[in-house]
């Protein structure tokens, strides 16, 4: 197997010795995507019955230090994305959004509700606004974030209606000014003014008719 020239450059050693033929072996296959840089989508199991049988795997077992390996080169092959900012980034506008409309449950890590996995397999796996993202702990991490802030300004909202309500029962507009003469705002001669004018009778006429 021919060694891709990115591999070749990343398995390099500092004191100029070669690495293992198996690094090498491996890391070549997941800079070429023959192996997914993703544990999910071929586990090291998978990985170890297709190539074991090629001679960089002998000496070796699908055991700890082959999966450490695995988990190391992974790392090392795995596209590098800017980093986001999250603060700004379509994905956190996009989870906002899903709580305030109700795409996505508050209680969504209870019990029964599939967790922030199935927050992500549902609703996050094929959005464009998350495109580089992988289910991991970051994306875990924001999402729980996220809720918090949604619940905590739904509390503040709710907090903020009870006040203003209290306020108004404890200070009702008034229907005079302080000289006795009743306000024009809130008056039934405004409310039958208005039904006047959506009935069009006001045509043709003077204030005064009215």
């Amino acid at each position: 197997m021919e060694l891709n020239t990115i591999a070749e450059d990343a398995t390099a050693q500092a004191d100029g010795k070669a690495e293992s033929p198996l690094r090498i072996f491996t890391l070549n296959l997941l800079v070429e995507r023959k192996i997914p840089v993703e544990s999910n989508k071929m586990g090291p199991m998978l990985v170890w019955e297709t190539y074991c049988d090629d001679p960089e795997f002998e000496g070796w077992e699908h055991g700890d230090n082959f999966q450490k390996l695995l988990r190391e080169l992974r790392k090392k092959a795995k596209p590098k994305m800017p980093k986001l900012d999250w603060a700004n980034s379509a994905a956190k506008a996009f989870l906002k959004n899903g709580f305030k409309d109700g795409l996505m449950p508050t209680n969504y890590s209870d019990t029964g509700m599939g967790g922030p996995r199935k927050v992500w397999d549902d609703l996050c796996a094929n959005h464009p606004a998350f495109r580089g993202m992988e289910h991991d702990s970051e994306f875990t991490s924001h999402l729980r974030s996220v809720r918090i802030d949604f619940q905590r300004k739904c509390k503040r909202a709710e907090t903020d209606k009870d006040a203003f309500d209290n306020f108004q029962k404890n200070h009702p507009r008034p229907t005079h000014d302080h000289k006795g003469v009743p306000l024009w705002h809130g008056s039934k001669a405004e409310e039958y003014l208005k039904a006047d004018i959506e009935a069009d009778l006001h045509e043709g006429k003077l204030p005064q008719d009215l």
